[in-house]
């Protein structure tokens, strides 16, 4: 009998996802107690899981290579070999590895990538030597090399300050296992034009080497400016990739391993509260079926009571089919420890992470789309947030910064919370940097909320220099734009020396929104509920216009601009007197506005359709809905309503 093993490979990636996770978790905790054996036990039997489902599914590339941990892993726990911070770290790189193999098609092939193979060396290293000073240093050698290209544009002024810029390439070729340069002289002018006191060439190569990437541009420092020297980096292991800043590609910083992205794990007593309403519904029709049959005047009260139940019992099945889709957010929360342990072992830091809220249930896509989002806000903490521990104690803090990620239910959206005790945002340095790019016109009056709200800008940075960490101000352009795309928001809050907490509005669902319908002359639009504050119709006296035809709204001592929907989507209205319509007052969880519409029509429950899918990016539009009665309403943007009154403010 023929079996097709690949329907069941699907399932051994999500079971070796789970396997990943344990072993990760575990083996972060065990490095503060290594003789605890059971911890060592869970380790090895995630790694043995994994080696013998990859065997079974047809992947001997990942069964080769889980095969050299496993053996490392036996060795350990049986005492052979003491489990150091050097052996906890090339485990950890073999684990990202596997995510690796485990990612790709190579994974089904028995040869190995170049990275896998200098794992291999290693872990066979560790192996065949005891944990003593020799095989701990001849496994450091073995660590696999990190690989750059580089750009070295000196200044034209080089020579005549007396610098040669030849020395740190030649240092640069002496601390190289892998050097590679060639000269571009595009730059060099004709005969008649050329200055022998001036530098025309730039420099670019490869290397590999296994220096971090400040320490080489620590050789270039006595003869040129940090930005004189660019490094990229290109194949590297994994340990050193999760230094590199997540913005400069938008990536993540793991490697992408998400085999279970159509896989969800839905539990049995929720398929038999499906499978009961089902049985439902098709009582529901049947009973609906018999009286259209026979229907007469006198039977318009069973109908009436048949429709109901039909719409009871769907709603329900809706209900249930959504809570499918929610899962916890562990799944993203499980990666932060490690992230934390990386990056504060690279930056010399003290950080203690703690987590709550991880059961929280979220939309399976949301939790997926949040997890990168949510790396660059722990990154950002731990590299800009929290002090060092040397300036740390000299302002009376324990040596040891407090990382806090919180996440927990609030009417119809999740809350996200990244919090630090950190310094804090400063305000005058964020908002001089503002002003120098113009993003702010000096002499604004602004808001603490606005000025920390700059910090999204993008390419927006305060960083003094750029390093393999952060600096050049892409991050939390992304975090922005991301947190919009799922129709959330997110805001900032931060007291000088004591911290900086930032917060993430998300729906529970894209799918499905509840919604205040609305009309502005013959169209309908939908308010998400989530950012409705109230809806009032004010006094005439209250309503101001300033310079020249920008309007506010005076609401118990609040000026609030007025946006008027009907100017804005070009669409007659009924109402142009705000004082005989109703505004509606809408916030971001930063700003609030007073939207003019004609009409409340009422709340319910809408299916979201994608706009750029299915025609293109509207400005000041989420996405799109059919009604009950066929119409299309566009569902509206509330971030973008809010950032277009700012922007019509300060241009007036």
């Amino acid at each position: 009998m023929n079996v097709d093993m690949d329907q069941f490979l699907s399932a051994f990636l999500v079971e070796a996802q789970e396997h990943i996770e344990v072993f990760e978790s575990t083996l972060l905790a065990v490095e503060d107690d290594p003789s605890n054996r059971e911890q060592l036990n869970t380790i090895f039997r995630c790694a043995h899981s994994i080696k013998g489902g990859a065997a079974t599914f047809g992947l001997p590339g990942v069964a080769g290579f889980t095969h050299h941990v496993e053996t490392l892993l036996d060795d350990i726990r049986a005492g052979k070999i003491q489990l150091t911070t050097t052996i906890s770290r090339l485990l950890f790189q073999c684990l990202d590895e596997i995510r690796l193999l485990l990612a790709s098609p190579n994974g089904a092939v028995p040869e190995l990538s170049d990275s896998a193979k200098n794992l291999v060396s290693q872990l066979q290293i560790a192996s065949n030597y005891s944990s003593d000073e020799a095989s701990s240093v001849q496994l450091e050698a073995a660590s696999g090399l990190l690989e750059y290209e580089f750009l070295f544009q000196p200044k034209a002024d080089i020579l005549a300050r007396g610098c040669d810029p030849f020395l740190p390439l030649l240092e640069l070729e002496e601390v190289c296992t892998n050097y590679s340069v060639k000269a571009d002289t595009s730059r060099v002018p004709s005969l008649e034009d050329f200055d022998p006191e001036q530098c025309y060439l730039s420099w670019k190569g490869q290397i590999a080497t296994e220096h971090s990437a400040n320490e080489i541009r620590e050789i270039f420092d006595f003869v040129a400016d940090t930005e004189d020297i660019d490094l990229f980096p290109i194949q590297q292991n994994v340990h050193t990739a999760q230094k590199e800043v997540t913005g400069n590609s938008g990536g993540s910083t793991n490697p992408s391993f998400r085999p279970d992205a159509g896989i969800i794990r839905v539990s049995s007593d929720k398929m038999d509260r499906l499978v009961n309403l089902i049985g439902e519904l098709v009582i529901n029709q049947s009973i609906l079926d018999a009286v259209v049959a026979d229907f007469t005047p006198n039977q318009m009260g069973n109908l009436i009571d048949a429709v109901a139940s039909m719409a009871r019992a769907c709603r329900e099945l809706q209900e249930r089919v959504m809570s499918i889709r929610l899962v916890p957010l562990r799944q993203a929360f499980g990666r932060f420890p490690r992230v934390v342990h990386d990056l504060s072992n690279s930056l010399g830091k003290q950080v203690e992470l703690t987590m709550s809220g991880e059961d929280t249930e979220l939309d399976k896509a949301l939790v997926e789309a949040i997890c990168d989002p949510l790396t660059h806000l722990i990154r950002n903490s731990v590299d800009h947030g929290l002090e060092s521990e040397s300036e740390r104690v000299a302002t009376g803090k324990s040596p040891v910064g407090h990382l806090h990620v919180n996440a927990s239910h609030e009417g119809g959206s999740v809350m996200l919370e990244v919090t630090d005790d950190g310094k804090g945002l400063d305000k005058d340095k964020i908002l001089a940097k503002a002003i120098d790019r113009g993003l702010v016109q000096a002499g604004t009056a602004m808001t603490d909320e606005a000025i920390h709200a700059l910090i999204f800008a993008p390419g927006f940075s305060t960083a003094d220099a750029i390093t393999d960490v952060s600096g050049r101000g892409v991050g939390m352009d992304i975090v922005r734009s991301t947190i919009d795309n799922l129709n959330g928001n997110v805001s900032v809050y931060s007291n000088p020396g004591q911290g900086t907490r930032v917060r993430i509005r998300l729906p529970l669902t894209m799918a499905i929104l509840e919604g205040l319908s609305l009309s502005i002359g013959e169209e309908i639009y939908v308010l998400p509920l989530t950012a409705i504050v109230e809806s009032i119709q004010p006094k005439k006296e209250d309503l101001v216009t300033i310079t020249g035809d920008e309007e506010v709204v005076r609401v118990r001592g609040e000026v609030l601009p007025v946006v008027r929907l009907h100017q804005l989507f070009n669409s007659p209205s009924y109402i142009s007197d705000p004082s005989k319509g109703l505004l509606v007052i809408v916030s971001d969880d930063e700003r609030k506005v007073a939207l003019l519409v004609d009409e409340l029509i009422g709340q319910n429950q809408v299916v979201i359709k994608s706009m750029e899918a299915n025609y293109r990016k509207v400005e000041g539009v989420a996405g799109a809905t059919i009604l009950g009665d066929g119409r299309v309403a566009l569902i509206l943007d509330v971030p973008e309503l809010v950032r277009c009154a700012d922007a019509a403010a300060r241009a007036a």
